[in-house]
């Protein structure tokens, strides 16, 4: 390989360290533009996650104020009086106004707390259940019911939060009613509430600056509870296959999205955003093929001003060899070229001068060592002459 370089000409070598220059050049644009879209990605993180967190908090205290209501409705007289009347009376009178009385704080209840994004309330105990909506008792099967009110029996007085139903029935907030007077804590009923998803996450996220096609995923650890996105799949797979870092991007039947995740620590669910990233990505495709572009023609224009460039200077090295082959064979005069290099005074003026210097002496010493052999010669007949004229002499 050694060989092979050090046998290419001088143009060659001279176009070698150009090109290669050139191409190192390039792909170091390649490799910086690849770094100006990875921090764009970073600065649209930076900004989804800033307006994401106040989603979080926003969503964490609407979730809050509810768990709050439910601890006030378990604290409320009106209430532990109502349903110990309905369970211990046996007076229909006093159950009755206990049921009326039950139902006009529930509805209370109800209009103060719905700004926080509550479908309907509704309150069980054995046979009586009281609905803030008539509808309410029709929506859910019975089958649904029972379940949430023995989820609610075994927390034992604490509030959950039930996301099996989330994708028929919406969220569910439970909470098994003690009474506390006494502290006897004897079952009294079970408080179920509705939470209109759709309206929680819009409501958390409508100060957001992102456009209308903004989607939204919220799931807790077992189950999905909200999903506006185009990508339908279970949970597992969605957090496993498409949403498994901080942020990125994702792609679903031709969709490209930009998605940051996040966490709403008190109830450990996971929320993610997701931008459409068409827009941005043509824009940074369009950018990107402009800088391919630019960079392709300055390539080009680089390898023509340095092939122009090399070439007038490897030319001048051309006519020295051409002088050189002349003198070789044979010819005396200074060889004549295209180009006077007696008024160039860098490098190639000067190899040219000295080359034609040392034609110039040559011939004088070709022309004095001929001219010195030539009297030489002369002086050595007239000498001879001299020798043999007297023997040639004849006698009178």
């Amino acid at each position: 390989m050694k060989h092979f370089i050090r046998n290419l000409s001088l143009k060659k070598k001279i176009h070698s360290i150009v090109f290669f220059c050139i191409i190192l050049l390039a792909l170091a644009s390649l490799f910086s533009i690849q770094l100006i879209t990875k921090a764009n990605q970073k600065v649209l993180y930076q900004s989804v996650a800033s307006s994401l967190s106040y989603t979080g908090k926003e969503l964490n205290n609407r979730l809050d104020n509810i768990s709050t209501m439910a601890d006030m409705f378990l604290a409320d007289t009106n209430i532990q009086n109502g349903l110990g009347i309905l369970k211990d009376s046996s007076s229909i009178q006093d159950r009755s106004i206990a049921y009326k009385s039950l139902y006009g704080v529930l509805n209370e209840y109800y209009f103060t707390f719905r700004k926080n994004n509550i479908n309907f309330m509704s309150l069980y105990q054995d046979r009586y259940s009281i609905h803030t909506h008539i509808a309410a008792g029709k929506t859910l099967p019975e089958s649904v019911v029972e379940d949430l009110v023995k989820r609610a029996e075994d927390a034992r007085g604490r509030t959950i939060w039930i996301t099996d139903y989330s994708d028929q029935y919406g969220l569910f907030m439970v909470k098994h009613l003690l009474r506390t007077e006494y502290l006897t804590l004897d079952p009294l009923g079970t408080l179920i509430v509705s939470i209109n998803v759709d309206g929680l996450i819009n409501g958390a996220t409508n100060t957001s600056h992102f456009n209308d096609d903004t989607r939204y995923i919220l799931s807790s650890q077992e189950n999905l509870i909200y999903n506006s996105s185009s990508i339908k799949t279970d949970h597992k797979t969605l957090f496993g296959t498409y949403f498994h870092s901080r942020y990125g991007l994702v792609n679903k039947d031709g969709d490209s999205f930009f998605y940051v995740k996040g966490i709403i620590p008190e109830y450990g669910w996971d929320y993610v955003c997701l931008i459409p990233y068409g827009s941005i990505a043509n824009s940074l495709r369009t950018s990107l093929e402009v800088c391919l572009i630019i960079i392709a023609v300055s390539i080009g224009l680089a390898i023509l001003m340095s092939s122009s460039l090399i070439d007038s200077i490897t030319r001048h090295f051309d006519n020295l060899i051409l002088k050189m082959e002349r003198f070789a064979a044979g010819q005396t005069e200074i060889p004549q070229v295209s180009y006077d290099y007696s008024k160039r005074t860098d490098e190639l003026g000067i190899l040219h001068s000295r080359f034609d210097q040392m034609v110039d002496k040559v011939n004088q010493l070709i022309k004095t060592n001929y001219l010195n052999k030539i009297l030489i010669k002369e002086a050595q007949l007239k000498a001879l002459e001299t020798q043999m004229n007297p023997h040639f002499y004849t006698i009178p």
